[in-house]
This record gives structure tokens, sequence and C-alpha cells, in this order.
């Protein structure tokens, strides 16, 4: 699992102004043999890095079919975007060819935007990518401080990923309320083809606010897709448990053949905050 002792990432600090992303790995010329090991990226804010519509890892974007390896890495206290919508607080994932490897990490207080939609506050693997995540811890994360958030911790977004033995806890959808739902406090996947197996999900919110709305604090799978959430030894004390919506293939879930037979989905069900 994560360890900070090996490397120890506390003394590799890569900070950024808050004007630019921390670090962006392109191309398909990067291939894996390319590894970033040991490195804390922090105070990164991505809008200003392309379109600033669009923000994308405010911490670490890899595009363009890069395919490197990313360990013992701590993505902290970074920001997709500050205008509009943010993709990826800490780490952001994207284009056709990218299948990177992200293994042991620390991703924690990342937001994925300030002003508007975010999908991913922690993580976000999309736009036609393939990524493998493993062993990773991912806290304390928000998708959006300000409209719908999606997907506190990881989004996966229109692409396809493993999720294994990662601990997914304490994330946000969305803070905010007033007729503003989150969606996915832990998980979000929209059109994607995903497997999260071995994980801890906990303690997710998909809204925080007293007033708002929320679908699946734990895990919120939507779109036309397949699914499969498999051996996870714990998805329990998440906020607006679980939802799935639309063509979603559901392949399984921890055994069970419909959500509705699930103990934690019984007891936890379209929870209502106050």
């Amino acid at each position: 699992p994560w360890d900070t002792a090996r490397p120890d990432s506390a003394q590799c600090l890569i900070v950024a102004d808050a004007t630019c992303r921390v670090l962006t790995i392109i191309g398909a010329a990067v291939t894996s043999a390319t590894c970033v090991r040991g490195f804390t990226l922090t105070g990164g804010d991505a809008t200003l890095e392309g379109d600033p519509n669009y923000g994308y890892g405010g911490g670490l974007d890899i595009n363009g079919g890069a395919d490197p390896v990313v360990e013992r890495c701590r993505m902290t206290a970074n920001l997709a975007g500050h205008t509009f919508d943010g993709f990826g607080g800490g780490l952001s994932v994207r284009g056709a060819g990218s299948t990177p490897e992200i293994r042991y990490c620390r991703i924690d207080d990342n937001t994925g935007s300030s002003a508007w939609y975010a999908y991913g506050g922690g993580v976000y693997l999309g736009s036609s990518s393939a990524a493998v995540m493993h062993d990773c811890v991912i806290v304390g994360n928000r998708a959006s401080t300000a409209r719908v958030g999606a997907g506190g911790r990881v989004a996966i977004y229109s692409g396809s990923a493993q999720v294994l033995s990662c601990d997914i806890s304490g994330n946000v959808g969305t803070t905010q309320s007033g007729g503003v739902g989150g969606n996915g406090g832990g998980v979000y996947t929209y059109a994607s083809t995903a497997t999260i197996r071995y994980c801890t999900i906990t303690d997710n919110v998909a809204t925080e606010a007293s007033g708002g709305s929320g679908s699946g604090g734990g895990l919120c799978l939507n779109g036309a897709g397949a699914i499969q959430v498999l051996d996870n030894p714990a998805i329990v004390a998440n906020r607006f448990y679980m939802m799935v919506f639309g063509r979603v293939i559901l392949l399984s879930v921890n055994g069970y053949l419909g959500v509705a037979d699930m103990p934690q989905a019984r007891d936890e069900a379209r929870e209502s905050v106050s």
C-alpha cells in the first residue's frame, strides 16, 4: 500500500504557484519504461492550461497516448479549474492510447472545480483512456465546491479503467445545496467499462450540504457501459449509498445479483441529508 517511507515523497516536492498545472506527461513516446516515483505534486491549478473552460489535472495530467508508471507519489491540494468545469483535481488521464499504471500513490485534499461542474475531485479517468490504478489511497477530495460534482474521489468518464485494492474514503461529490445534487461521492462512472475490485469505499458523501440531494455516495453508475464491482471488503457508511442510471450493464456487485439484495443498500439506500 501507500508508504511514505519508500521513498519519502515529503523530501521531493514540486510546488506550483496556483497559476499552472504541476506536471504534464504527454505523447506516445512516453512508454511504461518511464517511471515517476517519489514526488509530492501540490499547489497546481490547471485552469489556464489550454481551454480555460475545461481544466484537467491540477496535479498531474497524462494524455496523448502516454503510458508512464506513476508510483509512490502524493498529489495534494491541487485544483483542476476555477472558472468553469474541472476534471481531476489531483490527477487526470485522457486520450486514446493513454494507458498508465498508477500505483502506491496518495491523492488527497484536491478539488475538481471551485466555480462550476466537475468530474473527479481526486482522479479523472476518461476520454477514451485505459488506466490501471492499484494500491492507492484517495481521501478527502471534493469534485465541486460550487455546482454539481460527480466522483469526489474518482470519475471514470467515457473510458475504461481498473481500480484495484484502493482505499476510497471521506470524499465529497459537491459541498453545495439549494437544488444542487452530487453524484458518486466515492466513484462515478459514465458510459465506461470499469472494474472496481478489492477496494474499501467508506464514509463518502454525494452531497455534503444540508438540504442538498444526491445519488450514490459510494458509487454512482451512469450511462451505457459495463461495470464490475467485485470482492470489495467494505462499501459502507456512504451517504446516498449507490445508484444505477441508464443502460449500465452491471455485471456484478460483490456477488449480489441486484442492488436491492445488498445488506448495505437496504440499510442506506436513498438517504436524505438533513
